[in-house]
């Protein structure tokens, strides 16, 4: 969850992943006559993601629990880059998206508006999507999608990547990535929002590939909103573009991350490199299916109390 910020003074956890959304935040907030609080900026733990060929496996819930129900996109992907007939490599997987509002479960700041309230529920997966597996199909999701496959969008993922792996606060590194929403770094690129990644050699690198993707299909369809920022200190609100720089993710299977990287960090943006901390994190048969906590940041008024009943 950290670094927390008051204001925009970091108290608690320095060194850890952060992004600038809290630079301008004042001491005080007010959030019109509701309440009056404190503003705090942290990363809430508010989704789980499962990646895996198997449209319907869910580590999260330790196996697979779910039913074949015969859903338009419920194919049967590879997880593993296979050549094609065009000797390019590609690999094919599905995603199931949960809502994890682990604050709310803990009962961590109760009756607080800077909580996830949600009930834990599967939020969306891939399997009920026939634009997963159907690109003509899924063009009516992102008919964009034809902006970015020019060499110049295609040239971004190098800086992307560099900034997202290095995770430096930056401003011009978090203005890329902020406006890049096509690119997933050394990870491949966003667009089409599909099941299918081309050239990817690193099974782990493609996970956090189809994550992004999910999460830009949640934020497309509404069902995840904007938390960071000025506007996020009130509530929620509407972010058709996903901000790469409010997400990180941390690995809960099939190995777990325990402890920090190298860089001493916990979690792990989108587009970074996975050469270093996924080394020895995948492995046949059991090895092969993925889940993710994923953490997004959420500046917030912590109310201190009522201005107006």
């Amino acid at each position: 969850m950290f670094p927390l910020r008051l204001g925009n003074t970091i108290i608690w956890g320095r060194g850890q992943h952060d992004n600038d959304s809290s630079k301008d935040s004042k001491f005080v907030c007010a959030c019109g006559m509701s309440w009056v609080g404190i503003s705090t900026g942290y990363w809430e733990p508010s989704h789980l993601i499962d990646v895996s060929a198997d449209p319907y496996c869910t580590p999260s819930l330790g196996g697979k629990v779910l039913s074949d129900f015969g859903l338009p996109a419920d194919a049967e992907g590879t997880n593993s880059p296979q050549r094609g007939v065009t000797g390019h490599s590609y690999t094919s997987l599905h995603y199931i998206t949960y809502r994890f509002p682990v604050l709310e479960l803990l009962q961590v700041l109760s009756d607080n508006p800077c909580v996830d309230r949600s009930p834990f529920d599967i939020l969306d997966f891939s399997a009920v999507n026939p634009g997963w597996v159907d690109e003509q199909i899924g063009a009516l999701l992102n008919p964009d999608a034809f902006l970015y496959g020019t060499i110049e969008a295609l040239m971004t993922g190098v800086p992307v990547g560099v900034c997202s792996t290095t995770e430096t606060e930056d401003e011009a590194c978090l203005a890329l990535r902020r406006l890049a929403h096509w690119s997933v770094g050394f990870n491949g690129m966003t667009y089409p929002l599909s099941g299918t990644s081309a050239g990817r050699d690193s099974t782990i690198a493609v996970t956090m590939n189809i994550a992004k993707r999910a999460f830009t299909v949640q934020h497309r369809t509404m069902r995840v909103w904007g938390t960071s920022g000025k506007k996020g200190l009130c509530g929620y609100y509407p972010q058709p573009f996903l901000d790469d720089t409010d997400y990180k993710l941390s690995m809960l299977y099939p190995l777990p991350q325990a402890t920090p990287t190298l860089n001493g960090k916990c979690c792990q943006t989108f587009g970074g490199s996975t050469l270093a901390w996924g080394a020895g994190r995948t492995w046949p048969v059991k090895g092969e299916d993925f889940s993710y906590l994923v953490f997004k940041k959420r500046d917030c008024c912590l109310a201190g109390g009522k201005l107006a009943k």
